[in-house]
């Protein structure tokens, strides 16, 4: 019974968002995925062709968050993006795109962020510049960060790992 009680909650919720996408013009059922995917903080693919702030600023939306347009742009700022705010995701790098998406998901201020691979496709440079940000903002949100790696010093910087090899934890 608790099953099926959490499954009808989960697709009531998904019909709430639904809504709220169309209410905001998301258009079609493709973009309401994307919109409700960048709600949930998915990574930095899903961005869309708006310009950014847009892109931080819908999941705020979505939660009927206060002040949606001035969180957005804090946002950006703290990932050091305050200059970015109009350029659309092909106008950025693959860092800068990396740390809209870190602005993005920290905005909502989550209790627990996923990062899968967050540095997988960045020099080392950059990679370490998010990975600095994302433990940054890890620490003054205080958000529990799941992070997914297969970068051996990365992994060292977290509080706990565990290694997952042949399907099973070791």
């Amino acid at each position: 019974m608790c099953h099926g009680s959490a499954h009808r909650q989960r697709r009531a919720a998904l019909r709430r968002e639904r809504q709220a996408v169309t209410q905001l013009g998301a258009g079609p059922p493709d973009e309401w995925r994307v919109a409700t995917h960048r709600a949930q903080g998915t990574g930095h693919r899903a961005q869309g062709t708006g310009p950014q702030e847009q892109n931080v600023r819908l999941p705020l939306e979505i939660a009927k968050a206060a002040n949606p347009d001035q969180t957005a742009k804090a946002a950006l700022a703290s990932v050091g993006l305050a200059n970015k705010l109009d350029n659309k995701p092909n106008q950025l790098s693959g860092g800068e795109q990396q740390r809209v998406a870190i602005a993005r998901a920290f905005a909502t201020q989550p209790k627990v962020l996923f990062a899968d691979e967050p540095t997988g496709n960045l020099d080392n440079k950059t990679g370490t510049l998010i990975e600095d940000l994302l433990f940054d903002l890890r620490q003054q949100h205080e958000t529990t960060l799941l992070l997914i790696t297969h970068d051996a010093r990365l992994a060292e910087r977290c509080d706990r790992t565990l290694t997952l090899v042949n399907g099973r934890f070791v």
